[in-house]
């Protein structure tokens, strides 16, 4: 009788915990296939191809269109640097090669000497409705010490953009990373994480500026 019992009791023990982590396993299947599709949908809307990406590196490297740069940017630069922004954004007037990026197995060199160039280069795939191939994985990396106030900015300003541009459904946030093997709760310290597309990410976020008003 007592084996019985015993068989009975832990037949449901057992039942149960098998019961609890088959939901467990189904409720991460199911996250995991919003997310492919999240990503599947804002890569066919919003990244750019080969050709546009071309396009801006060359445009910005070739030294040749800062004033039109300027022009189309004035207010994100004014936002990020402030009223006197002009004395303060570096943008060689010829940038100097670096090393080839790939691009689907496709190699071609462009040059970003400077931060601000690559963000500028974000700001003029962004005023197309056009991110980046590899924002979608890795995001935004915020920058050092120097650099975080400016990271973020930047950010909102490609946000901005975005949605000027007609993109819906894209919001940026910074993703939380790992210190000394612990998930950060907050974003008190900026110095790592990403910022990423709030719906692509994996771990707990943190919104560091307001919704995007459309102008």
């Amino acid at each position: 009788m007592f084996e019985f019992f015993t068989a009975l009791f832990g037949g449901l023990f057992y039942g149960k915990k098998y019961s609890n982590e088959k939901a467990k396993l189904k409720a991460f299947d199911e996250r995991q296939k919003a997310y492919s599709l999240t990503r599947d949908d804002i890569e066919a809307r919003c990244v750019a191809n080969y050709e546009l990406e071309k396009w801006a590196k060359d445009f910005i490297s070739s030294g040749q269109h800062f004033e039109d740069i300027c022009n189309w940017f004035a207010e994100d630069f004014r936002y990020v640097f402030g009223s006197d922004w002009k004395e303060k954004l570096h943008i060689p007037p010829k940038s100097p090669v670096l090393n080839p990026q790939i691009y689907k197995n496709e190699a071609y060199s462009f040059s970003v000497p400077a931060n601000h160039i690559t963000w500028v280069y974000h700001l003029l795939l962004a005023r197309k409705g056009k991110i980046d191939h590899g924002v979608p994985g890795f995001g935004y990396p915020i920058g050092g010490i120097n650099e975080k106030d400016m990271t973020i900015k930047f950010a909102e300003c490609i946000e901005g953009q975005l949605l000027n541009a007609g993109v819906r459904n894209i919001r940026l946030a910074l993703e939380l990373d790992m210190i000394c093997g612990t998930r950060r709760r907050t974003a008190s310290d900026l110095c790592g994480g990403n910022i990423k597309i709030e719906s692509l990410c994996h771990h707990p976020t943190h919104r560091l500026w307001n919704d995007y008003v459309q102008k």
